[in-house]
């Protein structure tokens, strides 16, 4: 049906649209007014002879000039008083409107350069795609990663305004003058965002989680990879994705561009692991950041054709753990493999740069005294408190290393939890109680329990307040260190907390283990970003069929009636098939910062120790070595 609009309405319509397109028309109309305001008022002059024997020309010049200034006249008409006085008021109601116009105008041209979506000109940057509280832990890895490079540019795109991003990580962030931090505001899913990112000359790109959304990861690979305009080079992409559905979506999108790190799994295995042994958080941590030694890949033509157990020994300052092959990285490998051409070292090292070979080392008399056996593995005893999506998980994960014979007992307060997997190696006993409180925990029996992990309890399905739920974490975990000091019990905590400023609160000098969970995967997805090939070393360390990491009596290696060189733990070790990267002293246990041999030790904790070094060990202290068993 047709419907016909009168003049009035279409007049009205186009004048609302012109308005719209902004402060230039606005200038326009308020000047066609205030022309045919002073325009009609010079034809009334003539008209009324109230001129004063002024042209129409004339009279309109005169009252153009009496727009903005009222000055009153001998004339004794009161036609051009009138007059006068209705064109100055006109006047200042236009130049009113006309500075409201422009200064709003300029405001918003203001904000939005602010919100510049210009194309970024920049080469070798890093791309974080997607805002959360996890950027700040990332964009920290950052810097501390290109510390020794001559600049750090982070480009952040996310769906916040550039200038709150930029405030929050100068709030929270080491910038110095190398670094550099560009923000845009945008959709990481829509390629007209992506295209002001330079994303073909890129470094790399790390696709940041939101919280447990990750649906949109995958668009995210699809508008990246999909770009009319892409490289035919092949990008370095880095995510993390909780879903196995969606996880498995992006690795069929992304292929050999893209690497996926799927948090809740790789957690799981971890606090798998550092529940069996505590201080392995320490360790892991020194391995998942930049500050402190890290992992480096490095060709050494003098050691081919050479064992790999003569590589072990043929650096002072670096801890070889394994070989890089074209396929494949190999930890801990056969002592008798040989290290070919093509094959790169893997090391444990304070930077690239102390990554030096040494020659061999001159051997040290071993210890004549030497257990060569393999430790007997006896049967552990756990317990959980507190339930959440991944501690299904974790269990499972536990169930691969432990003992023949070992026993998890589980409290919680969630009802009708669905039935708990049986494992072959390990028992899970599942108790409910309405609440963990200081008076449940004073009925529990600690005398026949290795370790405590507290699990944050929460559904993932619902809205939870993650502060509230660390409150509660640390409530049971202090009171849990009231009570080991009252029953002088031995057992140790492994605590799960989301926020890394919680960590600092519960730091004191009876130290525990923390599993920090944003951190960690934030600073495990800086370093792939950074190096692509430690993605692999990562899933090596935390398969059960492979070397892990372990904490291991210094007794069952060596006589520690005397001064040993770390060379000498180095060789005893390889005797197990083991390798030695370091090792922990009690008495420094409870100190989270100190100087030992001219290295850094956390709770009494060295990695990649100078093997020329000296040290007093007691019976009390550990050895940290890379084995399978």
């Amino acid at each position: 049906m047709n419907v016909k609009h009168n003049i009035k309405n279409k007049i009205l319509y186009y004048f609302n649209n012109s308005l719209d397109k902004g402060t230039f028309y606005i200038i326009i109309w308020l000047t066609l007014a205030l022309t045919f305001i002073v325009t009609i008022a010079s034809i009334i002059l003539i008209i009324s002879n109230a001129s004063q024997g002024l042209s129409f020309f004339d009279n309109l010049i005169l009252l153009a000039g009496k727009t903005l200034e009222y000055e009153q006249t001998d004339s004794n008409s009161l036609t051009y008083e009138f007059i006068n006085f209705v064109i100055f008021l006109t006047g200042l109601f236009v130049s009113a409107t006309l500075i409201g116009a422009i200064t709003t105008g300029l405001s918003d041209k203001l904000d939005s350069i602010r919100q510049s979506k210009s194309l970024i000109i920049e080469e070798n940057h890093t791309i974080i795609l997607g805002w959360s509280n996890h950027v700040i832990s990332i964009v920290n890895e950052l810097i501390l990663a290109n510390e020794s490079e001559a600049k750090c540019i982070i480009v952040i795109l996310g769906r916040m305004p550039k200038s709150d991003m930029l405030a929050t990580i100068q709030e929270n962030c080491q910038i110095n003058k190398k670094v550099k931090i560009i923000c845009r505001e945008g959709d990481r899913r829509f390629k007209r965002d992506l295209e002001q990112l330079s994303l073909n000359t890129a470094k790399n790109i790390i696709i940041n989680q939101y919280s447990h959304e990750t649906k949109d990861v995958s668009k995210s690979l699809l508008a990246i990879l999909n770009r009319a305009n892409r490289k035919k080079e092949r990008y370095h992409i880095v995510t993390s994705v909780s879903q196995k559905e969606d996880a498995q979506l992006c690795k069929v999108i992304g292929r050999d561009e893209v690497e996926i790190i799927e948090p809740d799994d790789f957690l799981a295995r971890l606090e798998a692991q550092t529940t069996r042994q505590p201080g392995l958080p320490i360790i892991y941590e020194d391995f998942f950041n930049f500050d402190g030694d890290e992992i480096y890949f490095k060709s050494e033509k003098s050691l081919f054709g050479k064992t790999f157990g003569e590589c072990i020994s043929s650096y002072n300052s670096t801890s070889i753990i394994g070989l890089s092959t074209n396929d494949k990285v190999l930890l801990n490998p056969s002592f008798d493999r040989v290290y070919k051409k093509g094959e790169e070292l893997i090391g444990i090292a304070e930077d690239d740069s102390t990554f030096i070979y040494d020659k061999v080392i001159q051997k040290k008399q071993i210890f004549n005294n030497i257990n060569k056996k393999r430790d007997k593995a006896l049967p552990e005893k756990f317990l959980f408190l507190g339930f959440n999506h991944n501690t299904n998980k974790i269990l499972e994960n536990l169930g691969d290393y432990v003992p023949s014979g070992s026993i998890c007992n589980l409290y919680s307060n969630v009802k009708n939890l669905k039935k708990i997997k049986k494992f072959k190696k390990l028992t899970v006993n599942y108790f409910y109680t309405e609440s963990i409180n200081r008076k449940f925990l004073e009925k529990l029996k600690f005398n026949d329990i290795n370790n405590v992990t507290i699990q944050s309890t929460f559904d993932e399905t619902e809205e939870n307040d993650f502060d509230e739920i660390d409150t509660q974490t640390l409530s049971i975990l202090i009171n849990l260190r009231d009570l080991r000091k009252i029953k002088n019990e031995n057992f140790k905590i492994v605590c799960e907390l989301f926020d890394t400023n919680n960590h600092d609160l519960i730091q004191n000098d009876e130290v525990d283990d923390f599993i920090l969970s944003e951190k960690i995967i934030s600073s495990v997805l800086a370093q792939i970003a950074e190096n692509k090939k430690l993605a692999d070393v990562f899933r090596e360390l935390f398969v059960p069929e492979g070397s892990e990491i372990y904490l291991k009596p210094i007794t069952n290696y060596v006589n520690v009636n005397k001064k040993i060189n770390f060379y000498e733990l180095v060789e005893t070790a390889k005797l197990k098939n083991e390798i030695a990267i370091g090792y922990r002293l009690e008495r420094y246990s409870k100190v989270s910062a100190t100087k030992i041999n001219n290295k850094l030790a956390n709770f009494g904790i060295i990695l990649n120790p100078y093997k020329n070094d000296y040290v007093d060990f007691s019976k009390e202290d550990s050895i940290i070595v890379l084995s399978d068993n």
